[in-house]
């Protein structure tokens, strides 16, 4: 409400390990909403050993550009706008556990229609 979006919450959590040296590269996780109706992303680190590498960098999306890092501490929440912001996972060189939750536009179905 305070966001002035209608948001749901879809039936399904992502639940990820990932091994050492995993990385995505950077992207969106919905683009303008066609292919998933995400609007937001959540993320909570569960645990990260050894504790090095494998942050997450974040974009400005202000033309004068920039970056940010950040390390993915256990029990660490990070929230985002799911269509706005551009992200990557630097290379980790241990496992890193993390569960996903993306709220979605509450007038699109589970195609973003």
């Amino acid at each position: 409400e305070g966001l002035e979006i209608p948001l749901r919450v879809p039936q399904t959590l992502m639940c990820a390990a990932y091994p050492p040296g995993a990385f995505y590269r950077r992207h969106l996780d919905s683009y303008q909403g066609r292919d998933i109706p995400r609007v937001l992303t959540i993320l909570l680190y569960l645990a990260h050993e050894p504790a090095r590498a494998g942050q997450l960098r974040v974009h400005d999306p202000r033309p004068s550009g920039g970056k940010r890092d950040i390390a993915p501490t256990p029990g660490r929440v990070v929230v985002f706008f799911a269509q706005e912001v551009y992200h990557e996972v630097l290379p980790s060189e241990g496992e890193r556990l993390a569960l996903t939750l993306w709220l979605w536009d509450y007038n699109k179905d589970d195609h973003g229609r």
